[in-house]
């Protein structure tokens, strides 16, 4: 049915036995086969008392009733609403009347707090299905592999969603993460502005990754927990590879990977942590859009060939001089040294970096 022409009214309000407020008002949308209008009533509940007033409620019905009335509405459209301007003004007024009295001050507390500090003026449209990705890992644990960063919501991704809302939602939702959604709300606890192992660096620095993390289509959770793997999590430019391979910095440049972007490792490690972020992005730009998985980012410093394989793929086996120069991490002592065991290490980064106080 299409939404048919305004009639001017003006609706009520009505005190429920539980102490509600609740709206009462009607649309009237026309039939497809007999083109007659067909009136439909609506109605829900949109606060309670004593913490909203009558008064509030008819506000609420007011603003509702000027778009079916045909009058101004409230607030156009135009695709630059923020997070929290949607969230104080239309989400919590029509959801906020379902939750229990410690729900809603648990809930508001947790987004004056957590959320709005950080996402208030963030506008919806910008809040991608690959930083849904990127903030449920936040919430995997350390058991649990990482999801695939790359946008696609496969089977992984909709697993994640579930037992995300399954375990931390307070109402009851549908197993899905839309833009303005209570799911995406709770989700941005972890919050995009932050990033791990942001509060060990400074501002110029975590602006700098991040942009370049978005260049190169990859979580700037995984760049940074492979960064601080490799610098012994010192984020410094200028730190010398431990074994004495004459590696130093931030991904650890070797000697010939340095001449190969034009430089050399006295000039890297004479640079600031910041300055090196460039030949960070151009060391990674010719895999842009390929690191879709933490152990994809680490293979890129360790063993490109086996970007996107997989976490099972061999990597070194029993009998060869690789495997014997890598035999510690073989974790499970059968022989072979998997890509996973491989970045086994750096997920533990990717954890440690996601935890206070190194989030920021």
């Amino acid at each position: 049915m299409a939404r048919g022409r305004a009639r001017y009214q003006k609706g009520r309000v009505v005190s429920t036995e539980n102490g509600g407020w609740e709206i009462h008002y009607n649309v009237y949308l026309t039939d497809s086969v007999t083109g007659k209008p067909q009136r439909h009533h609506r109605s829900r509940v949109v606060g309670r008392a004593p913490k909203m007033r009558k008064a509030e409620a008819e506000s609420i019905l007011a603003a509702e009733l000027a778009a079916i009335n045909g009058g101004p509405i409230t607030r156009p459209a135009d695709g630059t609403i923020s997070f929290g301007e949607w969230m104080k003004n239309f989400y919590i007024p029509m959801r906020g009347s379902n939750w229990r009295d410690a729900t809603w001050r648990s809930n508001q507390d947790y987004l004056q707090t957590h959320i709005y500090p950080l996402l208030e003026y963030v506008a919806l449209k910008d809040i991608t299905k690959f930083q849904v990705q990127m903030l449920l890992n936040r919430y995997q644990p350390s058991n649990k592999p990482l999801l695939a960063v790359d946008g696609s919501v496969g089977p992984s991704t909709c697993t994640a969603i579930e037992t995300f809302i399954a375990s931390r939602m307070l109402v009851c939702a549908e197993p899905v993460i839309r833009p303005a959604s209570p799911e995406l709300e709770a989700l941005n606890g972890g919050s995009v502005d932050r990033i791990a192992w942001g509060g060990v660096v400074d501002a110029a620095f975590k602006a700098r990754v991040t942009s370049i993390s978005l260049e190169l289509q990859v979580a700037v959770d995984f760049l940074m927990a492979a960064i601080a793997f490799e610098s012994a999590g010192t984020f410094s430019a200028s730190v010398p590879n431990a074994a004495g391979s004459g590696a130093v910095g931030l991904i650890q440049f070797m000697p010939a990977t340095a001449r190969g972007l034009g430089t050399t490792t006295a000039a890297l490690a004479a640079m600031s942590a910041t300055q090196q972020l460039d030949y960070v992005r151009l060391y990674f730009l010719p895999y842009s859009g390929r690191l879709h998985t933490l152990e994809d980012v680490y293979m890129a410093i360790l063993y490109p060939a086996a970007i996107g394989k997989g976490a099972s793929h061999v990597l070194f086996s029993s009998g060869t001089t690789a495997y014997q120069q890598n035999a510690g991490l073989d974790t499970n002592k059968d022989g072979s040294v998997t890509v996973g065991e491989a970045a086994a290490k750096v997920r533990q980064q990717h954890d440690r970096g996601l935890a206070a106080p190194h989030l920021g």
